[in-house]
C-alpha cells in the first residue's frame, strides 16, 4: 500500500476521482487518484503539509464548500475498485492493460 488512509478518506478519494473523472472513464478517474495520492507520498516544498488523503484534498487552494457542490451523492463498486488499484501502486498503463486483456481483478 502506498499511503495510509481512512475509511473516511477513502470514500472521499472515490468520489473526488468520480466528481472530476466521470466522463473520462475508469483511466481518468485513475489519473485524478493518482494525483492525490502522489501529493501525499511527495517530499518537497509545494506539498510540504501533505501527510493524508483528506490533506491533500482539502488544500488550501480547494475549499470544501465548493468541493462539497460537486461530490457525487453515490459511488459505484467500479469506483471502489479503481481506488484500490491506486492505493496499491497501479499506474495509468496498468490500467489499461487490465482492460486489454479483459482481467477484471488484479
Amino acid at each position: 500500500m502506498l499511503v495510509n488512509y481512512t475509511t473516511k478518506e477513502l470514500d472521499l478519494l472515490a468520489r473526488i476521482m468520480r466528481a472530476e473523472a466521470q466522463t473520462e472513464g475508469d483511466l481518468g478517474m485513475l489519473m485524478v487518484g493518482n494525483v492525490v495520492v502522489n501529493r501525499v507520498i511527495a517530499d518537497c516544498y509545494t506539498f510540504k503539509n501533505i501527510d493524508s488523503i483528506e490533506d491533500a484534498i482539502y488544500q488550501p487552494k480547494h475549499p470544501q464548500q465548493q468541493l462539497k457542490k460537486i461530490l457525487p451523492k453515490e459511488l459505484y463498486e467500479e469506483n471502489i475498485i479503481i481506488l484500490q488499484h491506486i492505493l496499491y501502486g497501479f499506474m495509468p498503463q496498468d490500467l489499461i492493460a487490465v482492460h486489454l486483456l479483459g482481467i477484471a481483478n488484479l
